[in-house]
């Protein structure tokens, strides 16, 4: 039987087919021509969706991806470039607003069936320490993250949040998103020419 996660999922992909597209595309900053994942791996690109509340039809910030892993809709947001706190967490609120107001008015769930849904945010991103700190500070830095207060909309807007600049990290949660299917998969250095295989 499908999810309700599963169906919404198929319904967006439905409605809006050209909004698959590979890690490569989706990580990529393109204001600044910067490339962070390569990946054929395909997501759903979120920033084609539309808010399409009856008050007003209107284009709303988002994350850049949405994956569907087992029952779960997991939000990614890819952070090449600077990073604000003010964008990452408005970036979630509208984007769960948005995804609820698809599910409504194009009656693929009601409004109980919405809430019922687990929904998480991921922020990858690139590693903002300074200097070169040793890899096991790192993991404690990336583990008790505090970035952006995420923190503080777990259990509400959605069920869990994680930020991940490690490599290791971002391999393990790319693999997990996409069941294996992302590899080969490389993270593109800040120099655009160096690749580590994640």
């Amino acid at each position: 039987m499908t999810s309700k996660a599963e169906q919404l999922y198929l319904a967006l992909k439905a409605k809006h087919p050209e909004a698959m597209q590979s890690v490569s595309e989706l990580s990529r900053n393109s204001s600044d021509g910067r490339d962070f994942i390569r990946s054929s791996y395909q997501a759903f690109n979120f920033d084609k969706v539309d808010n399409v509340c009856p008050a007003k039809i209107a284009k709303e910030k988002s994350p850049d991806a949405l994956f569907l892993h087992s029952d779960t809709l997991y939000f990614v947001e890819f952070k090449e470039g600077s990073v604000s706190k003010e964008d990452i967490r408005m970036k979630i609120h509208e984007a769960v607003v948005t995804l609820f107001h698809f599910a409504v008015e194009n009656s693929v769930l009601t409004r109980d069936e919405f809430l019922e849904l687990e929904i998480k945010y991921a922020v990858v991103m690139r590693n903002q320490t300074k200097g070169r700190p040793n890899p096991s500070i790192l993991d404690t830095i990336e583990s008790r993250s505090t970035y952006f207060n995420l923190k503080n909309i777990e259990g509400l807007l959605v069920q869990e949040t994680k930020v991940a600049f490690l490599p290791q990290t971002i391999a393990k949660l790319l693999h997990k998103l996409s069941n294996g299917k992302v590899a080969p998969a490389h993270l593109v250095h800040e120099d655009q020419v160096t690749l580590t295989a994640i």
